[in-house]
Order: structure tokens, then C-alpha cells, then sequence
């Protein structure tokens, strides 16, 4: 089911939704990302235009995962190691203030676009 981000403490699955792996909100009232480690079956994540703040949390448990977008938000620090997330194929972090250099990403055999 999609996951909608009710109010900044909760997330909840969307009943009058077909099954899904994907979250994607426009509007997330949470300042920062929540964790998402335990969502070992989700494929996109879409926080984009958000306003989010803080970093990037350790997403290297969500290996299912196609479609990861944060760009043009407010994140900070550096990027994390996605090798594990070797069935990405799109991702999106521009527009943010991330610092650092870019991680190792010769694993992510399917990137079509960064």
C-alpha cells in the first residue's frame, strides 16, 4: 500500500489504495526523513520539494529499491553508501546542500539517472 504521511510523528498505509511498493508525498509535514529501514520491500521513495531537512538516513537495508528521490529539498552532510541498493535505476539528490564526495557507485549496474 502507499504510505501517506499523516502528521510529522506518523506513517500510515492508505486503505483506498491498491497494494504498492512505493511512498511519494508532495506535502510531508516532517522536518526530517523519517527511518525507513525496516520497509525492506519498498521500490520508490519520492520525498522531493519537500523542504526536508537534516541528512540522509542509512537506507542500506532497502536492497528492493528503484527509485529513490530527494532532490530539491534542504538536506545536509554527505552522501551515503548506496551499494547495496543495486537495484537502483533512478536517483535523484540535486537541489540540497550535501558536501563531500561522491560515493563508490560502480554496484549500481541499473542507474539510468543521477
Amino acid at each position: 500500500m502507499p504510505l501517506i504521511f499523516s502528521s510529522p510523528d506518523s506513517i500510515s498505509p492508505c486503505k483506498d489504495s491498491p497494494p504498492s511498493s512505493s511512498t511519494s508525498s508532495r506535502r510531508v509535514s516532517k522536518s526530517s526523513i523519517p527511518d525507513f529501514k525496516n520497509f525492506t520491500q519498498l521500490h520508490d521513495l519520492s520525498l522531493f520539494q519537500n523542504k526536508v531537512t537534516g541528512t540522509i538516513p542509512e537506507l542500506r537495508t532497502l536492497t528492493k529499491l528503484q527509485h529513490l528521490h530527494l532532490y530539491d529539498n534542504q538536506l545536509t552532510g554527505t552522501i551515503p553508501d548506496f551499494s547495496t541498493l543495486s537495484q537502483l535505476l533512478h536517483l535523484g539528490l540535486d537541489g540540497n546542500q550535501l558536501t563531500g564526495t561522491i560515493p563508490e557507485l560502480s554496484n549500481l549496474t541499473h542507474l539510468h539517472h543521477l
